[in-house]
């Protein structure tokens, strides 16, 4: 009893002492977080932060927040590097939790499974959810990339005419972002709220090329912004462009094809090859069969 009494009496001392202020000392956060309420009321970007701001040793170092902050523009998502990460540690300990609810339940159902490889099997299941995240970002980038570059082509041609029609470029980019769709809509309708959100064109259009993070793209915005800042015919610029566009779609369509023509050879070689070779060697085998005893 005296043991437990003591017990508590220290636990009291040490919870009267951190909440003093000595101890517990306001962050500049605390300090301007009741005057900034109101401009993000719950903001989940800043409740990941404080996290990784508590947990610092989960915190992704610069190189990795620069990278992970390409891959989520180029994959349209609009989250931060911090919590993507720490989505990624959810998953994976949700993973791991799992394969131990798993494990228990087939030892409770009567199944022979050894609870010594239990650790190994939650590492695993561990492992496949944290890297799960990161494999479907890449893959949804890929697939935006990809519509970004089967779409360029129609939209530069929409551009070009929008221009020579009188429009100007921001103009041009309206009513294109008006009458497509798809990512390249969403990238055009971005672009036009940029520059009219008060971003200078060359701005905007950079930050185009950044997200989607493809060559055809890269170039088109490099022409438009040195045709813009040494005045050169834009429509001119757009036009050869959009030439240059379908000509990188043909090509890509030709190396697809290329890998698709030695993927069909698969099946020839290993099915329909050797069906052909049992056909024509099986009734001589037979026939020799009957003639020798």
């Amino acid at each position: 009893m005296s043991t437990l009494l003591s017990l508590s009496a220290a636990l009291g001392v040490c919870l009267f002492f951190s909440g003093s202020p000595i101890v517990q000392r306001a962050t500049l956060r605390r300090r301007t977080n009741p005057f900034l309420k109101h401009l993000a009321p719950g903001d989940p970007e800043r409740t990941a932060a404080d996290t990784f701001a508590a947990v610092s040793w989960l915190r992704p170092s610069r190189a990795e927040r620069v990278a992970l902050s390409k891959r989520l523009e180029a994959a349209g998502v609009s989250t931060s590097p911090e919590r993507f990460r720490w989505e990624q540690i959810l998953w994976g300990v949700a993973s791991a939790g799992l394969a131990c609810v798993v494990s228990f339940a087939l030892g409770i159902l009567g199944a022979s499974f050894d609870l010594r490889a239990l650790p190994v099997f939650a590492l695993i299941f561990g492992c496949v959810g944290f890297l799960l995240p990161d494999h479907l970002l890449g893959r949804k980038a890929r697939h935006r990339r990809e519509a970004l570059i089967a779409g360029l082509p129609e939209a530069v041609d929409l551009l070009a005419l929008s221009i020579m029609a009188g429009e100007s470029v921001l103009g041009a980019f309206a009513r294109v972002a008006a009458v497509t769709s798809g990512e390249v809509q969403l990238e055009f309708r971005r672009v036009t709220a940029e520059v009219r959100g008060g971003a200078q064109t060359v701005e905007a259009l950079e930050g185009f090329a950044r997200r989607a993070n493809c060559p055809p793209i890269a170039r088109l915005v490099d022409a438009l912004c040195v045709a813009i800042e040494r005045g050169a015919p834009v429509a001119d610029v757009l036009r050869t462009q959009a030439d240059d566009a379908r000509e990188a779609q043909r090509r890509n369509l030709l190396e697809l094809a290329g890998r698709r023509e030695i993927l069909m050879l698969i099946p020839i070689v290993f099915l329909l090859l050797p069906t052909v070779v049992i056909f024509v060697f099986y009734p001589g085998l037979v026939s020799l069969d009957l003639l020798v005893p």
